[in-house]
């Protein structure tokens, strides 16, 4: 009957939908689901003007940890951190992976100053944290770049980019740190 097709594509698209917006590894959202939260939470922004932030992470020398421990060590170290950010963060907040070793956070309701103060605190945390995977203990760190929404003309792109420019001046200025930027 229709009735009993219909519950079954229910349940197939129940199935499919996490598949589609998350990340496999790491269990976080993936860049396409982080994609349309921002296009969402700029759209909230630009209605009632609420502060918007985002952080891009990086691990640092990430490819020393694949060469020295494996790749299901860096595989360990990814989840690890997935988790150490998702503990440090609000259930409002979208944490990603978007790349290899690198994350996006949004920070809605959240100014560039609470974005330096939730990146530190990761950085800081990172830092300190033991890796501990198949006996061997190793250290990591992260760089981050944070960047506020303030300026209506800026697209997408541009926001991402001025986190994404804050990132890598974090890593030239010697990696283990946070740099920040307005928008405007």
């Amino acid at each position: 009957s229709t009735a009993i097709v219909s519950y079954f594509h229910l349940r197939i698209l129940a199935r499919l939908e996490p598949l589609a917006t998350t990340d496999q590894l790491t269990g976080l959202y993936n860049r396409h689901f982080f994609t349309s939260e921002l296009v969402k939470q700029i759209n909230t922004w630009r209605r009632h003007q609420q502060a918007l932030t985002i952080i891009i992470l990086d691990i640092d020398y990430f490819k020393k940890v694949n060469d020295t421990y494996g790749h299901l060590a860096g595989d360990y170290a990814l989840k690890s951190l997935a988790k150490i950010c998702k503990s440090l963060l609000r259930d409002i907040d979208t944490l990603a992976r978007i790349g290899g070793e690198e994350f996006a956070i949004l920070l809605p309701t959240t100014n560039v100053n609470g974005g330096m103060q939730i990146a530190e605190r990761i950085r800081r945390v990172t830092e300190n944290y033991k890796f501990e995977y198949e006996g061997n203990t190793f250290n990591m760190t992260v760089s981050l770049g944070v960047a506020e929404l303030t300026d209506e003309a800026w697209t997408i792109t541009e926001f991402i980019g001025a986190a994404d420019d804050m990132l890598y001046k974090a890593k030239h200025a010697g990696r283990n740190q946070c740099m920040a930027r307005n928008i405007n």
